[in-house]
Protein backbone atom coordinates (compact mmCIF):
# COMPACT_ATOMS: atom_id res chain seq x y z
CA UNK A 1 0.00 0.00 0.00
CA UNK A 2 2.67 2.42 0.70
CA UNK A 3 6.43 2.64 0.12
CA UNK A 4 8.60 2.07 3.07
CA UNK A 5 10.24 5.05 2.30
CA UNK A 6 7.57 7.41 3.91
CA UNK A 7 7.43 5.34 6.66
CA UNK A 8 11.55 5.59 7.68
CA UNK A 9 11.02 9.22 7.00
CA UNK A 10 8.53 9.68 9.06
CA UNK A 11 9.89 8.25 12.03
CA UNK A 12 12.97 10.81 10.69
CA UNK A 13 10.63 13.83 11.52
CA UNK A 14 9.18 12.11 14.60
CA UNK A 15 12.55 12.28 16.08
CA UNK A 16 13.86 15.76 14.72
CA UNK A 17 11.16 17.64 16.11
CA UNK A 18 11.40 15.24 20.04
CA UNK A 19 15.15 16.66 19.89
CA UNK A 20 14.46 19.77 18.53
CA UNK A 21 11.77 20.48 21.13
CA UNK A 22 13.99 19.16 24.04
CA UNK A 23 17.24 20.85 23.20
CA UNK A 24 17.67 23.61 20.53
CA UNK A 25 21.41 22.63 19.76
CA UNK A 26 20.24 18.46 19.75
CA UNK A 27 17.66 19.92 17.33
CA UNK A 28 20.07 21.80 15.00
CA UNK A 29 22.76 18.60 15.24
CA UNK A 30 19.61 16.29 14.00
CA UNK A 31 18.15 18.94 11.65
CA UNK A 32 21.64 18.85 9.83
CA UNK A 33 22.22 15.00 10.08
CA UNK A 34 18.81 14.37 8.23
CA UNK A 35 19.55 17.27 5.89
CA UNK A 36 23.42 15.09 4.65
CA UNK A 37 21.10 12.03 4.70
CA UNK A 38 18.63 13.15 2.29
CA UNK A 39 21.52 14.89 0.24
CA UNK A 40 23.12 11.45 0.02
CA UNK A 41 19.75 9.53 -0.92
CA UNK A 42 18.94 12.29 -3.43
CA UNK A 43 22.47 11.96 -4.84
CA UNK A 44 21.94 7.65 -4.91
CA UNK A 45 18.62 8.28 -6.77
CA UNK A 46 19.85 10.89 -9.02
CA UNK A 47 23.06 8.33 -9.70
CA UNK A 48 20.96 4.81 -10.43
CA UNK A 49 17.43 6.69 -11.75
CA UNK A 50 17.29 6.39 -15.56
CA UNK A 51 14.67 5.71 -17.55
CA UNK A 52 13.62 2.01 -17.81
CA UNK A 53 13.38 1.50 -21.45
CA UNK A 54 16.22 4.08 -22.47
CA UNK A 55 18.66 2.47 -24.63
CA UNK A 56 21.91 1.07 -23.86
CA UNK A 57 20.55 0.83 -19.76
CA UNK A 58 21.41 -2.37 -17.92
CA UNK A 59 17.42 -1.79 -16.94
CA UNK A 60 16.16 -1.29 -20.17
CA UNK A 61 17.86 -4.56 -21.85
CA UNK A 62 16.59 -6.29 -18.61
CA UNK A 63 12.79 -5.36 -18.89
CA UNK A 64 13.18 -6.03 -22.99
CA UNK A 65 14.73 -9.37 -22.01
CA UNK A 66 11.88 -10.19 -19.55
CA UNK A 67 9.17 -9.33 -21.74
CA UNK A 68 10.58 -11.14 -24.59
CA UNK A 69 10.26 -14.34 -22.54
CA UNK A 70 6.61 -13.68 -21.12
CA UNK A 71 5.88 -13.43 -24.91
CA UNK A 72 7.59 -17.10 -25.59
CA UNK A 73 6.35 -18.87 -23.07
CA UNK A 74 2.33 -17.44 -23.14
CA UNK A 75 2.78 -18.64 -26.93
CA UNK A 76 4.42 -22.04 -25.71
CA UNK A 77 1.67 -22.88 -23.53
CA UNK A 78 -0.69 -21.64 -26.11
CA UNK A 79 0.90 -24.36 -28.47
CA UNK A 80 0.97 -27.23 -25.62
CA UNK A 81 -2.74 -26.17 -24.86
CA UNK A 82 -3.79 -26.71 -28.80
CA UNK A 83 -1.54 -29.72 -29.09
CA UNK A 84 -3.26 -31.67 -25.94
CA UNK A 85 -6.80 -30.74 -27.48
CA UNK A 86 -5.88 -31.91 -30.99
CA UNK A 87 -4.65 -35.07 -28.82
CA UNK A 88 -7.55 -35.84 -27.11
CA UNK A 89 -9.94 -35.09 -30.36
CA UNK A 90 -7.71 -37.70 -31.99
CA UNK A 91 -8.34 -40.31 -29.71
Amino acid sequence: MFDPKWGVLAVALIVFAMAASYDMQLGYAAGAGLGMLALIYIGIRYLFSFEPLQAGSKRGVLANRLSRLTRNRRKAAKTQRLNEEEFDQQA
